[in-house]
């Protein structure tokens, strides 16, 4: 069992070992019982779940007598819809052509469940109240902001570059070479764009005033900036720690690295 990976090999070891299924489904029935216990406590719409005995041999052999009666050419390998799909249609076309779609789930009046498949099979049905599909309705409507708000995440800032006119630094969401709407957005930027607050989130870049964007050159005091920093504050220069009434904080801490990654001017 240990050189078994999928049920295939399974049944080629099990036509060389006569005992290795029966001993597989005695070694697995604890659970089977297990699992059929814990749904056979499960209800949906006040209706319990029920459990069904796996096919036996003998079944199996019954079914494929009643195949072979439609189709002769069938054979034990051909279990798959690729097996079949290419192969020429054996019941008389217009037979064929009366025979319908499968219908849409289509629910009761008072919503509670779907109709039967009898009530609704050779009538016409819409996807409108397939589940899945109400799913994706509910997650359109819900994000009206035009773009996954994933794209903005602080760990996909990619690179910054460093406007030469106003020295401000701007964050591009990429972690590869530039799209062209990646380059239409560096293009769009001004003096007057914000600086975005993943600049500071991701980590990854040195730290410049979130007021006025200076860069601490080497040798400023840092009392200030490093009591801001650990009160919840998003980085401050000493003079705007003082000027500055209404310091933006930050959402939850975020532990500041120094980056030699290399910065690009725009």
């Amino acid at each position: 069992m240990k050189r078994c990976n999928s049920m295939d090999n399974i049944r080629e070891k099990s036509q060389n070992e006569p005992h290795l299924k029966e001993e597989l489904i005695k070694s697995l029935q604890p659970t089977i019982d297990l699992m059929e216990g814990i749904f056979e406590r499960l209800t949906l719409k006040e209706e319990s779940f029920k459990t069904f005995k796996a096919a036996s041999d003998e079944d199996i052999c019954e079914l494929w007598e009643l195949l072979l009666e439609i189709d002769e050419t069938l054979e034990l390998d051909d279990r798959t819809k690729k097996s079949i799909k290419n192969k020429p249609l054996k019941s008389d076309e217009v037979d064929f052509s009366q025979v319908h779609s499968l219908p849409d789930p289509i629910p009761t009046i008072d919503k509670t469940s779907y109709k039967e498949f009898s009530e609704i099979y050779g009538t016409i049905t819409t996807e409108q109240h397939r589940p899945s599909l109400k799913h994706q309705q509910k997650d359109k409507q819900t994000n009206k902001m035009g773009f996954s708000p994933n794209a903005q995440f602080a760990k996909n800032v990619g690179v910054v570059v460093e406007c030469y006119e106003c020295n401000r630094w701007r964050i591009l969401y990429s972690k590869t070479k530039l799209n062209s709407i990646e380059i239409s957005n560096l293009e769009s930027l001004t003096c007057n764009s914000p600086m975005e607050i993943p600049y500071y989130s991701s980590g990854l870049f040195e730290d410049i005033c979130f007021q006025c964007e200076k860069i601490p050159k080497e040798g400023d005091e840092e009392s200030n900036n490093q009591v801001n920093i650990e009160e919840g504050y998003y980085y401050y220069c000493n003079e705007c720690y003082i000027t500055v009434d209404s310091k933006k904080r930050r959402n939850r801490k975020v532990k500041l690295q120094q980056s030699k990654r290399r910065r690009t001017d725009a």
